[in-house]
């Protein structure tokens, strides 16, 4: 008897902790989640700084799940985008100051940082790399060093997990369009086609390809496809 008294103990003891265990989890969820709802409100609000603070302070908070890493370089990559934007706005495009630089430099390897950290956390989740393509894609448009290469190889992962993805597909697309490189641009547009026959996006894409090769009459002629494609048209 005493020793079935002792093991309904140690088991009691295990139960007791197993469920503060998940309790504390749960509060750290919670609480991770608060501020990560903070960090989207701050996007809408157009306050990226503020954003980016929040979804960080998420990923402190919880840092097992990959949810909260690859949110804060999404964010990341939106204030990527805020001050290629705000540069290209100024009409200075040209020469960029170094304050700005230096503050694009820092989100880009923060952003590639968080996003690492998100496919490390869970490799199987496409939106991970999605994320990390997204940041990449933020410095491939201001030249950035081996840009190129983490937007080529997110997407050959991210198309491994996921590849009946026609917007990963036309995603493609556009970053080889952005490179000028619009044989490939060509391929993964009408394979984006090919997955979705009435994607108007792709077909439009496929048009300003066809436009930047002074194929006129081709472009014409896509654009009267997705016209009659577009879901409004009778």
């Amino acid at each position: 008897n005493g020793k079935r008294h002792y093991v309904n103990l140690v088991v009691l003891g295990i139960t007791i902790v197993a469920i503060i265990a998940v309790s504390l989890l749960q509060i750290q969820n919670f609480r991770a989640h608060i501020k990560l709802g903070n960090a989207f409100i701050s996007v809408q609000e157009g306050n990226i700084e503020n954003a980016l603070a929040e979804a960080q302070g998420a990923a402190l908070i919880a840092p097992m799940s990959d949810i909260y890493h690859r949110s804060t370089a999404e964010v990341a990559a939106l204030g990527m985008q805020a001050l290629i934007q705000s540069v290209s706005q100024s009409g200075n495009s040209k020469k960029i100051d170094d304050a700005t630089m230096e503050r694009f430099k820092n989100l880009l390897e923060g952003g590639s940082a968080f996003a690492a950290e998100a496919i490390r956390r869970d490799p199987t989740n496409y939106l991970n790399n999605l994320a990390e393509i997204h940041v990449a894609e933020a410095g491939l448009l201001l030249g950035a060093q081996n840009a190129y290469e983490v937007v080529n190889a997110g997407y050959e992962r991210a198309l491994a997990l996921n590849p009946s993805s026609a917007t990963l597909y036309l995603n493609r697309a556009m970053a080889e369009f952005i490179k000028n490189d619009y044989e490939k641009a060509q391929t993964y547009a009408t394979n984006a086609l090919y997955l979705k026959s009435d994607y108007v996006d792709a077909i439009m894409m496929l048009a300003r390809i066809d436009l930047a090769q002074n194929k006129s009459r081709e472009a014409v002629s896509l654009v009267e496809r997705a016209v009659q494609a577009m879901p409004q048209n009778p």
